[in-house]
């Protein structure tokens, strides 16, 4: 099915792929540029890859070098936000408070080629809502005569032909309009618009709060009149998690997989359903745990850890830098630094950062001049 999806030589022909966890989005996508370079022989100028945030934007950069080499040059792989910058030709430099790892990037109208990968880390900042209205507005070229607008569009897209999204569930409004813009889709000349590739699990929507919604990947296919492709096979977790995944998953209302279970990869089919674990921990055998631990948090903190602490006692290779405990706001991971504090576990919150260097005296004086 990957195969099939990456070297799929319909022109013209809008895909959604519908993908599962540990199913590969990210490497289709990736090979589906590669096939586009290679075999394909497209202009790496005319491809534009769009990701939800700065890592996923380095890792398909990534990917795709170690992929094609030197091909993967003009290929342009942006965030969202980033992008927007680059078509209404905004700079940092104009903005004091934006996230630190977009202040890398200065970009000014008229910079077609050499983009590399920079990205916003808070989607949800205004600035960044601004812009990306500003950029859909110069799109669509409100406000001009239909010849000058189709012109404007025409030098702000700079020959791009392809559009791919990865992660396309977790898009808001203003990515869905600014990528509807991008693709054209409500132009009536055919000819003016992009071939859009989406990939995206609408099991995953997990950004609601800064506000995208699944509601986009749901109406793709009325919008772009896009063929469907089901990427269902799983070559991540174990066959226990993805049952549990499974079970969890099912009753969700208006799921677009509904028929299409996550399975584990055939390779790894006739494994135990609990990975190594099967035989490490005679009482779970690799099964997923619901432990009681009460409404305190100090106590389901204490279960967490407790739990973790009885598994790092079953391997010699213990690694505490493999483990996460995840929970749904900061204040109730406080109990569980402490606890490891106290137990001299190896612990790090993941708001943790360095000092903000851009309210520096020195380097807003750096900018200014």
């Amino acid at each position: 099915m990957q195969q099939r999806i990456v070297a799929d030589e319909r022109e013209q022909t809008n895909v959604l792929v519908l993908a599962g966890p540990g199913s590969g989005k990210t490497r289709v996508l990736v090979h589906r540029i590669a096939y586009l370079l290679r075999v394909g022989r497209e202009n790496p100028r005319g491809i534009l890859a769009l990701a939800y945030n700065r890592h996923a934007a380095v890792e398909i950069s990534q990917r795709l070098t170690d992929l094609v080499g030197d091909d993967a040059r003009g290929v342009t792989i942006l965030t969202c936000h980033s992008l927007a910058m680059r078509l209404t030709g905004a700079s940092f430099s104009e903005r004091a408070d934006v996230p630190d790892d977009d202040r890398s990037m200065s970009l000014r109208r008229g910079e077609q080629s050499g983009v590399r990968p920079r990205a916003d880390k808070d989607p949800g900042d205004k600035y960044f809502t601004k812009l990306l209205t500003q950029a859909t507005k110069l799109l669509k070229g409100i406000g001009l005569p239909p010849e000058d607008a189709s012109e404007q569009r025409q030098r702000l897209l700079a020959g791009f032909r392809w559009i791919l999204v990865d992660e396309y569930q977790d898009i808001g409004r203003e990515e869905y309009e600014l990528i509807a813009a991008l693709a054209g889709r409500t132009l009536s000349d055919e000819d003016e618009r992009l071939t859009l590739f989406a990939v995206g699990d609408d099991d995953q929507n997990v950004y609601t709060f800064k506000g995208a919604s699944v509601r986009y990947i749901r109406q793709f296919e009325q919008d772009y009149n896009a063929q469907k492709a089901y990427l269902t096979d799983n070559y991540r977790s174990t066959a226990h998690i993805i049952n549990a995944a499974n079970a969890l998953i099912k009753p969700a209302r208006h799921r677009m997989k509904t028929g299409y279970p996550i399975g584990i990869n055939k390779a790894r089919a006739k494994l135990p359903h609990g990975g190594e674990w099967s035989k490490v921990d005679p009482k779970s055998e690799g099964r997923v745990q619901v432990l009681p631990a009460g409404k305190n948090p100090v106590s389901q903190a204490q279960a967490a850890m407790l739990e973790l602490q009885r598994l790092s006692g079953l391997t010699p290779d213990w690694n505490w830098s493999d483990c996460a405990v995840i929970a749904r706001e900061w204040k109730y991971l406080d109990p569980v630094r402490g606890f490891c504090e106290h137990k001299d576990i190896p612990v790090q919150l993941g708001n943790e950062e360095l000092p903000n260097i851009w309210r520096l005296r020195e380097t807003q004086a750096c900018v200014d001049w």
